[in-house]
């Protein structure tokens, strides 16, 4: 079983997604993040320890915060993210992992 990933290794992924310029709700991002990390429904219900969100959620909120105070990432509105051109421009210059 996968355990659930810090921010940091969120980041890259995230951007990943949203790298076709649209529009993206934070629940999608973490639907599709929660996805590909292949967590089980168990995971994606855990709580932090004061109950009040899910730890995917944070962790993805996290990497967002990052990611926008890098300037790599803007907020549309409230829960709304998209890329920023610098986010598009580390995404189009990030070599491919080696096997």
């Amino acid at each position: 079983m996968n355990e659930i990933p810090d921010y940091q290794s969120i980041m890259l992924p995230f951007l990943k997604i949203i790298q076709d310029g649209k529009e993206y709700v934070s629940s999608e991002i973490v639907k599709i993040l929660s996805d590909q990390f292949q967590l089980t429904d168990d995971q994606r219900e855990e709580l932090l320890p004061s109950g009040n969100q899910a730890i995917i959620n944070n962790r993805v909120g996290w990497a967002k915060f990052y990611l926008e105070r890098a300037g790599l990432v803007t907020t549309v509105k409230r829960g709304v993210y998209q890329i920023s051109p610098e986010g598009l421009q580390i995404i189009q210059s990030t070599p491919p992992p080696l096997h």
